[in-house]
């Protein structure tokens, strides 16, 4: 039995519905970011090694170098919690804890926003630092987000994160 080939300009002209769907690295309109100028693939969700930081490198090439630094002193203290595994998402981090997210952090243009997963109205507050985002769309889980601007803040941030953490 002969197979005839048939070109897919005279398929999908004989049948529409059978059209070819363009992949995405074949659409020009869409850049891949997970290529580098030189071509070659660096996943941000590999598992080799490295992968992971050249994934946290690629989220803080726009930060500034105040705001990469204060990210990592953020980072630093969260991962001696202990048994922390920070998971990198396509816009942010997630920290975990017994494969459950306990806190996100994402590295916007001027500041850091730390979004707590814990429900409304659980959060220890005294300084009232962290905003109600329950009725909002927000990256990251929890209904808390704290926006992280200077080193000044960040032992009470840190104190609100640890508390997030020994909940979950």
């Amino acid at each position: 039995m002969k197979h005839k080939i048939v070109d897919t300009k005279e398929k999908t002209k004989a049948n529409p519905s059978k059209a070819a769907i363009p992949n995405r690295k074949d659409n020009s309109r869409h850049k891949d970011l997970s290529k580098t100028s030189k071509g070659t693939n660096h996943s941000l969700h590999s598992n080799r090694p490295g992968s992971f930081d050249r994934g946290q490198a690629y989220l803080l090439q726009s930060a500034s170098i105040e705001l990469g630094s204060l990210y990592l002193q953020l980072r630093t203290p969260i991962l001696a919690l202990g048994s922390v595994r920070p998971v990198l998402r396509k816009y942010f981090v997630d920290f975990q804890h017994h494969d459950r997210t306990f806190a996100s952090i994402v590295i916007a243009d001027s500041e850091l926003w730390i979004y707590l997963n814990l429900k409304k109205g659980k959060l220890n507050d005294p300084k009232g630092v962290a905003r109600d985002v329950s009725q909002i769309g927000h990256w990251g889980p929890g209904d808390y987000q704290i926006r992280l601007k200077s080193r000044r803040d960040l032992s009470y941030a840190l104190r609100l994160i640890k508390q997030v953490y020994n909940v979950n």
